[in-house]
């Protein structure tokens, strides 16, 4: 009954919703421009922030729908918040609709209300936190005339309330993050609420909590000291661990790997069990990088590693007393987050290691070298390449016949010597002294445009760790993560300030939120409507 409800009150309400909220004005007090700011995209939440916003907003007792749009294109910065990868067409609507649809259906399971004004409490909650401010006389009129309209229809009351949380969750005060509104100048401050939605998103992936939102109201958010507050404590939750687990993994390209992602004719250890274990492996590893505030040396040489009973083989260690143990391991075999072995499966093929993709990562991930895109028919020239070559060729033979091409050597030149310092690690990132051809493995090498010698993984690690191009690159991609696009010389002054932190992942997001740069924003091309 409920369901064919939907379609009575649709049209007519979101039609009255409208767009976007009027009065909704930025700061109006005069104040000094900043001289730092950036311009941050508008953009509609992730799948993951809609079901991270979904659980928050009902306590966990509602599921997020399966049905919210995937994502679509190809990333520029590698992180799944750019706008591009965002976008609402028909196809996307509809399932917006039919997801908002299927959370309605689960209220009148968890409302304990039976009487109107019971209803508008919780409606009035969930939407203050849903839009992530107080919402407008007109957004409130709007909203109970849906509600009034379905009880009008001899609706009961959880019905009626359904209904009303479906609007709620189409509506774009919801969807998307909004800093519009006029402006006289081109650098405007935040909202108190406005900071904290990018607090939250930020450092939980999801919508502020009622302690984010009651510092908000109280002018908490005003000064950048208050903002740092909030962030410190908001890092100390158990929710920042959607942040670190996001930010690493797409950074690092690290796949949600399972029990297939492997060939078992090679790897047959390699099993949904070894799948997850790594996988959690590498989620605790950065959490403790992020939350204890390694340093970029840290993160990229520590010999350290979690571990379980499945790993604890892995790593030739003794299984923990523990369900997981941090452990001291072999520094040639553990070389902080990049031989973490969810990183080399991950940076690999389906049957064999790929020394392209992890030197391609080292270059372009780690020290922020561009190497461009490779031409159309990369592939087919290296298979060409590699069917001249003696069976069972090394992938150094391989790497050295490669850049003796005159359209690969610039590149291969570049991003081959720090793949092949991971050879040691196969495909599932399990130490090897052999290839899978049964050739001894040489890991040594150097990159002549940073004169760097190394004779394995170590000490390009140590190598790379000591450039300040690794810190400066840690920084940028921690403000990708923010601002959802590449960074630009515009930037560049948010970019030094971020330099002057303790060399750490966790220094640059606490300077980035200390920052003129995320109270104001720079108006302009960044702001818009969906």
């Amino acid at each position: 009954m409920l369901r064919r409800r939907f379609s009575l009150v649709w049209l007519v309400s979101l039609a009255s919703f409208g767009c976007f909220a009027e009065g909704q004005a930025p700061n109006t007090a005069v104040v000094a421009s900043p001289a730092c700011t950036v311009e941050v995209p508008m953009r509609r939440l992730t799948p993951q922030q809609y079901a991270h916003a979904i659980g928050d907003l009902f306590d966990g007792a509602v599921e997020p729908s399966a049905r919210f749009p995937e994502q679509a294109g190809r990333s520029v910065t590698g992180f799944s918040t750019e706008p591009g990868l965002n976008g609402v067409d028909a196809l996307a609507a509809e399932q917006i609709l039919l997801a908002a649809e299927d959370v309605a259906l689960q209220i009148p399971g968890v409302l304990d209300c039976d009487d109107e004004e019971c209803a508008a409490r919780f409606l009035d909650r969930l939407t203050t936190r849903a839009f992530r401010r107080t919402p407008t006389e007109a957004e409130q009129v709007n909203l109970r005339k849906v509600f009034l309209d379905v009880r009008a229809d001899e609706a009961a009351v959880d019905e009626a309330t359904a209904m009303t949380v479906a609007v709620i969750l189409q509506s774009p005060q919801f969807l998307y993050t909004i800093e519009a509104g006029a402006s006289d100048t081109p650098v405007r401050a935040l909202t108190s609420n406005e900071i904290a939605t990018r607090l939250a998103l930020l450092l939980w992936d999801s919508i502020p909590d009622d302690a984010l939102l009651a510092a908000a109201a109280e002018g908490r958010l005003e000064t950048s000291e208050g903002v740092a507050a909030e962030a410190r404590r908001m890092l100390a939750d158990e929710k920042a661990e959607r942040m670190s687990r996001r930010f690493f993994r797409e950074w690092m390209h690290v796949d949600a790997l399972t029990a297939v992602s492997r060939d078992p004719a090679r790897h047959d250890w390699y099993d949904a069990a070894f799948a997850a274990s790594i996988g959690e492996s590498f989620d605790r590893f950065v959490h403790r990088a992020l939350t204890e505030g390694w340093t970029v040396e840290e993160l990229l040489t520590a010999s350290t590693a979690p571990v379980d009973d499945v790993l604890a083989e892995h790593y030739g260690v003794a299984a923990p007393s523990e369900p997981w143990s941090w452990v001291d391991v072999d520094p040639e075999r553990a070389v902080g987050v990049m031989t973490q072995p969810a990183v080399m499966a991950s940076l690999a093929h389906y049957g064999e290691s790929s020394y392209v993709r992890r030197g391609h990562f080292v270059v372009s991930g780690l020290l922020c070298r561009s190497l461009g895109d490779p031409p159309a028919n990369a592939t087919q020239e290296v298979v060409q390449i590699e069917n001249w070559l003696r069976p069972g060729a090394s992938r150094r033979e391989l790497s050295r016949a490669v850049q003796r091409r005159t359209e690969c050597g610039s590149c291969h030149l570049t991003l081959d010597p720090p793949g092949l310092a991971f050879e040691h690690f196969d495909a599932t990132g399990r130490w090897r002294d052999h290839d899978v051809y049964g050739n001894v493995i040489d890991a040594s090498g150097e990159i002549g445009a940073l004169r760097l010698e190394f004779s394995g993984a170590r000490e390009l690690m140590e190598g790379v760790a000591d450039r300040f191009e690794a810190r400066e690159c840690v920084d940028r991609q921690v403000f990708r993560f923010f601002a959802s696009r590449m960074d630009e010389d515009a930037d560049r002054c948010v970019l030094d300030q971020m330099q002057s932190n303790d060399g750490s992942v966790r220094g640059g997001l606490m300077t980035l939120v200390g920052s003129d740069a995320f109270r104001y924003r720079r108006t302009g091309s960044a702001e818009g409507t969906p």
